[in-house]
């Protein structure tokens, strides 16, 4: 009965919006997953409705009458990311009450697809003009984080160029100049490469997934080591980020140290930068473990090799 209402008239929308968030968030941690399953594909068709309207408007800044005030297109996605991450935070393996058995596997898949479906409609609307808004990165990375902690598979699995625009939304919220926000970046960033590092080890990632990897390892290792993260962010967000990047694709990150120390203009210069490349996965015992103890020893590498970078002058590129 809300779909009628979310196509007639954009700009009376944010209510019925809310209203849907609301109920997800009293409601679907207390229902059976078969029930749950239901709610969640209501809100999945609710927000595919009405994300298909938004990305067919303009943005018109905040003073233009007859269209959607940009304002407004805000709280609306807002509201839209809240709906689907109070769907995501229902663990599928809860079966709630009166679950269990073939039915709950069924609704399990049903939620899973409901927020495959949301997330396919949705991503296109958080366009770059609404990233710099610092309310809105927050309720994106919650959401983020919400489908990771449950549907991480799902996410690496999403098609391109979903995976790409998930990067690109990560990487304005790492450059974003508030800190909890970048710090919250680099919290979900090592969410999304944790869960890739499980998924990897029992199948290839899927291309697309690589490829969201391989982009973040960069980004945040150029940032790491060419000082352009801020220090309070390095140790400990920005350290697990790039130790969960690692862990999930050691290639690349062999293919990004190995640029850097070609990057070094003297023979000298580059046998200091593999050596202190090296050190960083091998000092103190190191390994790609994800446990707290291994975490702590990498940080602790990063640090001596950050210092050595400075110090020693190494050559970096620059980020865009």
């Amino acid at each position: 009965c809300l779909l009628p209402l979310l196509e007639s008239e954009p700009s009376a929308s944010t209510p019925v919006l809310r209203a849907l968030r609301d109920a997800a968030g009293a409601w679907m941690g207390l229902l059976s997953l078969d029930a749950a399953a239901h709610l969640a594909r209501a809100c999945a068709a609710a927000v595919a409705t009405h994300a298909r309207l938004l990305c067919a408007l303009p943005m018109v800044g905040d003073q233009a009458t007859g269209l959607l005030p940009d304002r407004d297109r805000s709280k609306q996605v807002r509201a839209m990311l809240d709906i689907v991450a109070h769907v995501a935070s229902r663990d599928p393996a809860d079966g709630g009450p009166g679950g269990g058995g073939g039915a709950s596997v069924a609704a399990a898949h049903q939620l899973g697809e409901a927020l495959s479906a949301s997330l396919h409609a949705l991503l296109p609307c958080v366009v770059p003009p609404l990233l710099c808004e610092a309310k809105l990165l927050r309720g994106y990375l919650h959401m983020l984080s919400a489908l990771l902690e449950s549907h991480g598979s799902r996410v690496l699995a999403l098609p391109a160029p979903l995976p790409a625009a998930i990067g690109g939304h990560l990487i304005a919220a790492l450059a974003h100049h508030e800190l909890a926000v970048g710090g919250a970046a680099l919290d979900t960033v090592f969410q999304l490469a944790r869960s890739a590092a499980l998924c990897a080890a029992q199948a290839e990632l899927p291309a697309a997934a690589a490829e969201l990897l391989a982009g973040l390892l960069q980004r945040v290792g150029l940032a790491l080591l060419g000082g352009s993260l801020h220090p309070e962010l390095v140790d400990s967000p920005g350290g697990n980020a790039l130790l969960a990047l690692i862990a999930a694709a050691p290639h690349r990150w062999h293919e990004v140290a190995s640029s850097l120390v070609e990057l070094q203009p003297t023979a000298e210069g580059k046998q200091a930068a593999t050596l202190a490349f090296g050190a960083l996965l091998t000092a103190r015992g190191v390994s790609r473990s994800l446990a707290k103890p291994n975490r702590v020893k990498f940080r602790a590498n990063l640090a001596d090799l950050l210092r050595l970078t400075r110090s020693a002058r190494f050559a970096m590129p620059r980020l865009e």
